[in-house]
C-alpha cells in the first residue's frame, strides 16, 4: 500500500505530504533493528528506552517514514510529529494489514 494511501485512510492530522514523495510501505517496525528499507518506524518511548533516539539509525537503514510524538531533536523531511505515536502504529497497522480485529 502507497504511504499516501495509508495516511489517508487513517483520518489523522498528518497532512504535511506536500514534500514531493510517496512509496510503497515494506513494513511497520517499533524497533530500529528490524527497520529495511521502505519500512516505517515508530520511535515509541518505553520503560528502559526512548525510541527517539533510534530515529537516525532507523532512517539510515532505509526507513522512509518516522512517527513521534516528541521532538527528536532532529530536522528531516521524513519524520512526521503525532499528538499519540502509539495510536498513530495502531492505526496503520490496521490500515496496512486490512483490519484483522474484525
Amino acid at each position: 500500500m502507497k504511504f499516501s494511501q495509508m495516511i489517508t485512510k487513517t483520518e489523522s492530522d498528518v497532512m504535511d505530504l506536500g514534500k514531493g514523495f510517496d512509496f510503497e510501505v515494506h513494513k511497520l517496525c517499533y524497533n530500529s533493528m528490524a527497520v529495511e528499507p521502505n519500512d516505517i518506524f515508530f520511535a515509541i518511548k518505553g520503560i528502559k528506552t526512548d525510541g527517539n533516539i533510534y530515529i537516525k539509525d532507523a532512517l539510515d537503514k532505509g526507513a522512509k517514514a518516522v512517527f513521534t510524538d516528541s521532538d527528536p531533536g532532529l530536522i528531516d523531511s521524513r519524520i512526521y510529529k503525532v499528538k499519540d505515536c502509539r495510536k498513530m502504529m495502531a492505526i496503520m497497522s490496521n490500515v496496512l494489514y486490512g483490519s484483522p480485529s474484525r
